[in-house]
């Protein structure tokens, strides 16, 4: 039987210490930085990907489902969301991704899943 592998990407933090602006829509490389994580997650094939977002960064994952976490409820309270959506999905194995990390691929992704 084939494991029912999720991805999750965490996308609730406040970009604190990146200055003036959401963090996750500065352009890099001509799209916005989280729109790389998003690109990646839902590149790595896993059976279902989803994103734990404040509703007003929702636009910056397409494709993915969203997961509700406040605008700066902390790492911890998102990761708990994911955790808690792959326990219900009954998910054999749940892949973690951060959205400030643009340079992770899908491939790294399915990846760390082997």
């Amino acid at each position: 039987m084939a494991e029912r592998i999720l991805g999750a990407v965490l996308a609730a933090g406040r970009g604190s210490r990146f200055g003036a602006g959401d963090k996750l829509r500065a352009g890099l490389a001509g799209q916005a930085l989280a729109r790389h994580a998003a690109s990646a997650m839902a590149a790595a094939g896993f059976a279902e990907a989803a994103v734990v977002c404040p509703a007003a960064r929702a636009d910056l994952f397409p494709g993915l489902l969203r997961l509700e976490a406040p605008a700066g409820s902390g790492q911890s309270a998102s990761l708990a969301a994911a955790a808690r959506w792959a326990m219900a999905a009954e998910a054999d194995l749940l892949v973690i991704a951060l959205a400030d990390m643009p340079f992770v691929t899908g491939a790294d992704l399915a990846e760390v899943a082997a």
